[in-house]
């Protein structure tokens, strides 16, 4: 009798659904269960339905899965994991979020981690969504701007040289003004 990974996956489904019913020891019990089999899962599937089922969970045993799922070799995995730490603005996401922004080689987790940092509302997210503006991929530094507007609650546009005199601790200078003509050109 050894589960499909189908029946795998509808099993943590479920047991999500009725854990997050009951009170924060069933919680745990189930997590903790959640987080043995991922440190012994081969299936790259079934440890991104962990992650994604325990995303919900606001127990200690769920924040050592996050943390250990940050680091999983699986892309998908990582990704998931950025957006359950984003999502659950658990003290330490901010940390564990940007070491994952200068750290990850691959980019869609980074830009993962750019955008939960954005969730999280922590302003110790401000420092390493400033690294993100130096990356040369424009949908970084994008995602970056757009997350530095939410933890930080300033807005200077798109212009990465006035948020990073902001970041610096410098006053960033005036937004150039726009004639009449530059503002109906971007509207047609």
């Amino acid at each position: 009798g050894i589960a499909s990974p189908p029946e795998q996956v509808a099993e943590i489904r479920r047991a999500a659904e009725t854990a997050g019913k009951d009170g924060a020891d069933q919680q745990e019990q189930v997590a903790r269960k959640w987080a043995a089999q991922l440190s012994s899962e081969s299936d790259p599937l079934l440890r991104l339905e962990i992650v994604r089922a325990a995303s919900v969970f606001q127990t200690p045993t769920t924040g050592w899965i996050l943390r250990t799922a940050i680091k999983d070799a699986e892309t998908d995995v990582r990704i998931a994991a950025c957006r359950a730490l984003g999502s659950r603005r658990c003290p330490d996401s901010a940390n564990l979020l940007g070491e994952v922004v200068l750290s990850d080689v691959d980019a869609d987790v980074r830009l993962a981690a750019v955008k939960a940092l954005g969730e999280t509302g922590d302003r110790a997210a401000a420092a390493p969504l400033g690294k993100a503006l130096d990356d040369r991929d424009a949908a970084m530094q994008y995602y970056a701007v757009d997350s530095l507007r939410r933890v930080t609650g300033q807005d200077y546009g798109n212009d990465l040289g006035r948020w990073r005199q902001y970041l610096a601790g410098e006053t960033p200078s005036p937004a150039p003004s726009q004639s009449v003509a530059e503002r109906l050109k971007k509207v047609f």
